[in-house]
C-alpha cells in the first residue's frame, strides 16, 4: 500500500484512509449488511445472516450513517438553485396504527438526489364511543 506525507503538517496517510471500510475487520460484510439494513431487515436479523454480533452490526450501522450524512453534506450545497425540487409525503405509523406519523421527503426532480427529510406526529381519532377511540385516549 503506497504512503504519503502531508507537506503542511508532515502527517502519514495512505488511499486506505480515506476509505470507507477503513479498519473493518469485514469489509466483504459491509454491502450485504446495507441491503439488508435498507430492506426493512432488523439488526439482530441481518447479524444472524451474516454470522456477525449484533454490537458489530449497530457500529457498521453508525459508520453508515456518518458516511451518508458526510457525502450528503459535500453534495448538498453543489445544489444548482435552478433546479426543480419535488415533496412527497407518506402517512405510515409507529408499533401501532393508533400513532400515525408523518414522513415527507424532499427530492430534486431530475436526478431523484433526496434534499432532506424529517418525520412527525399525526393525532388521527377515531370515532368516538369505538373500542379503538378507547385505546388512544390510553395511550
Amino acid at each position: 500500500m503506497p504512503r504519503f506525507k502531508c507537506r503542511l503538517c508532515r502527517k502519514g496517510f495512505s488511499r486506505q484512509t480515506f476509505r470507507h471500510d477503513y479498519y473493518d475487520k469485514r469489509p466483504a460484510s459491509n454491502a450485504p449488511l446495507l441491503e439488508l439494513l435498507t430492506s426493512g431487515v432488523g439488526l439482530r436479523q441481518s447479524g444472524r445472516c451474516l454470522k456477525l454480533n449484533v454490537h458489530s452490526v449497530q457500529r457498521k450501522l453508525r459508520k453508515f450513517s456518518r458516511t451518508c450524512s458526510k457525502m450528503h453534506d459535500n453534495l448538498s450545497p453543489k445544489l444548482p438553485p435552478h433546479r426543480t425540487f419535488l415533496l412527497d409525503e407518506e402517512e405510515t405509523y409507529e408499533g401501532a396504527s393508533i400513532r400515525p406519523l408523518t414522513m415527507p421527503v424532499l427530492s430534486e426532480k431530475e436526478t431523484w438526489f433526496v434534499v432532506g427529510t424529517a418525520v412527525g406526529s399525526i393525532r388521527r381519532l377515531a370515532p368516538l364511543g369505538t373500542a379503538r377511540r378507547e385505546r388512544q385516549d390510553r395511550d
